[in-house]
């Protein structure tokens, strides 16, 4: 395969990643946010910091893996990786975490 096909794929391939390490901190935060109740500036405040968080992993994912350049297949791999993150494991995960904090 060309160098520039296997360049492509790993880019894919780690922004969908990304895409599931970002899904799974934001199920974390979720959880946490359900063991200690805190106002809505608090909850504000750790959305914010979220998305810091997020917006630098991807910018360092795309400066060392694309240049700096922002293409649509990271952008479309970490939206990819959210979405199956949501409806397979981050669905199972936190139903047994909210079932367990319950009890």
């Amino acid at each position: 395969m060309s160098r520039n096909i296997i360049a492509d794929l790993d880019l894919w391939l780690v922004s969908i990643t990304a895409g599931v390490c970002m899904a799974f901190a934001y199920d974390i935060l979720r959880l946490f946010r359900r063991l200690v109740r805190h106002g809505r500036l608090a909850v504000d405040v750790e959305d914010l910091l979220y998305w810091v968080i997020c917006f630098f992993a991807s910018f360092t994912i795309l400066y060392y893996g694309n240049n700096g350049v922002i293409r649509f297949v990271a952008v479309l791999g970490a939206a990819l990786g959210m979405l199956l993150y949501s409806v397979t494991i981050g669905r199972i995960f936190v139903k047994v975490c909210y079932f367990l904090i319950n009890k």
